[in-house]
């Protein structure tokens, strides 16, 4: 029987926020408050974002009236799915993050239990991990339930590898929708903020203009390989000039249900902006001479 056979008490985190608002620049740091509990229990395996911090919960055993009597506590661990010790590869925090659990106050009889049925776990680590959990009587007769785990697969972030431009859409009279090419990777679908910047051929740049590209990558989980994606850009006729296209953030599948902890990085995507020029087709003048006497 698989380790998951008790998982119907795992409560998995998997929040899902708006896209508006979320991207950014900065790194994460195991600081940011952990995604709240919001769907599952039972799912063979839990999928994260290296770098993100999620909550976790089993619902606590009911004795009903005796319940102030025999309080419960909970022995949470980390291992690697062999069930080896992995240290450095996580850090658990209480719910709210980033506060440590609380040890239960027998340390003689209750070592390594502590009082949170409901617990954060920050994952810095690519790999592919098992969280476990025991249920016990915290007073005497100090039983224990049956130990229960959760394999989880901490995955790399998505990322935008790459503009992929091979030949410039700069032109005289450029008008239509312009499409700029990148190199992605990530798990199933990404999604790719960008702004663009129009700088006319006289005076000041706008305001940038805000928008997203989605790229699906197929049903693989995560994949390493670099896909093909775009970025289309209106343009019109007589809007000569300067337009500079940035990517602002990216996000997949498995950020999104890490949004409330998880933050795109400069290194996710590249540093420069891509940039094209729509031009006015020249008209030739009239040929200029000296005026005859």
């Amino acid at each position: 029987m698989k380790s998951i056979y008790s998982k119907s008490l795992f409560t998995i985190a998997l929040a899902w926020f708006a896209l508006a608002g979320v991207f950014g620049q900065g790194a994460l740091t195991n600081s940011t408050a952990p995604t709240a509990i919001n769907t599952t229990s039972g799912e063979e395996i839990d999928y994260v974002t290296v770098g993100s911090q999620l909550q976790y919960k089993v619902t606590p055993t009911d004795f009903g009236s005796l319940g102030t009597s025999f309080k419960t506590i909970f022995g949470w661990t980390v291992t690697d799915v062999s069930g080896s010790a992995v240290p450095g590869a996580y850090t658990l925090y209480n719910a709210a993050g980033p506060g440590s659990l609380t040890n239960d106050a027998d340390a003689t009889n209750n070592a390594g239990y502590f009082t949170e049925n409901e617990i954060s776990v920050y994952w810095p680590t690519v790999g592919n991990y098992k969280l476990n959990t025991t249920e016990r009587v915290r007073v005497t007769p100090f039983c224990s339930g049956n130990p229960v785990s959760q394999e989880v697969h901490v995955l790399n972030r998505p990322k935008v590898t790459s503009w992929n431009v091979t030949t410039s859409p700069t032109s005289c009279g450029l008008t239509g929708n312009v499409s700029i090419p990148f190199k992605c990777n990530g798990s199933r679908t990404i999604t790719v903020a960008y702004s663009v910047t129009y700088t006319p051929l006289t005076g000041s740049p706008s305001a940038p203009t805000t928008g997203t590209a989605t790229v699906d990558l197929g049903s693989t989980v995560y994949d390493a390989t670099d896909k093909d994606g775009a970025i289309t850009i209106p343009v019109t006729s007589t809007n000569y000039g300067t337009y500079s296209v940035q990517i602002t953030g990216v996000t997949d599948n498995v950020t999104t249900k890490c949004f409330s902890s998880y933050t795109t990085a400069a290194a996710d995507m590249p540093a420069a902006a891509y940039v094209f020029y729509s031009l006015p087709t020249p008209q030739t003048q009239p040929i200029q001479h000296v005026t005859n006497l």
